[in-house]
């Protein structure tokens, strides 16, 4: 699509401060270092420069103050001319909660956080077993054979 993408790792919090204005997303990852993982969690919030998510107990997300994936949700439901009403969106992390405000049908999968579960109106079965097909299969009454849903 033709988009400047730049991956630069990032060595200490000064000069993550540093990039922060032009950080669209960031990701650190800490598998096997929860407590550093916290603490590094800790210290981003106590800057409060960006807004700080988690897909997982391995990772921080970061993303500018003020944007996430309901801002996605709600710019493609502007351009698109669709309310909430009519949307449907799935989630299971930490970075869901938000867009899961911004529709009518807010679906966390069986294997989301107990917050997200929390939030959605709906929860379906996990990622891993078709969730999605089959919320979707049973919301809109569809009939379809097993292996036109992946089963």
């Amino acid at each position: 699509m033709n988009a400047d993408i730049d991956n630069q790792p990032v060595t200490d919090l000064e000069m993550l401060l540093n990039l922060s204005d032009q950080i669209t997303n960031g990701i650190i990852i800490g598998r096997g270092h929860p407590e550093s993982l916290a603490a590094a969690k800790q210290r981003l919030m106590d800057q409060a420069v960006m807004s700080l998510s988690s897909s997982g107990p391995d990772n921080i997300e970061m993303i500018p103050t003020g944007i996430d994936k309901a801002t996605a949700i709600r710019q493609i439901q502007m351009i698109h001319g669709i309310d909430a009403d009519h949307t449907i969106v799935f989630g299971d992390g930490q970075n869901d909660l938000g867009m899961l405000q911004s529709a009518k049908y807010s679906v966390a999968m069986d294997n989301a956080l107990p917050e997200v579960k929390a939030a959605a109106n709906y929860v379906t079965e996990t990622n891993t077993n078709d969730g999605v097909a089959k919320f979707l299969q049973q919301h809109f009454e569809l009939a379809l054979s097993d292996t036109e849903v992946g089963l």
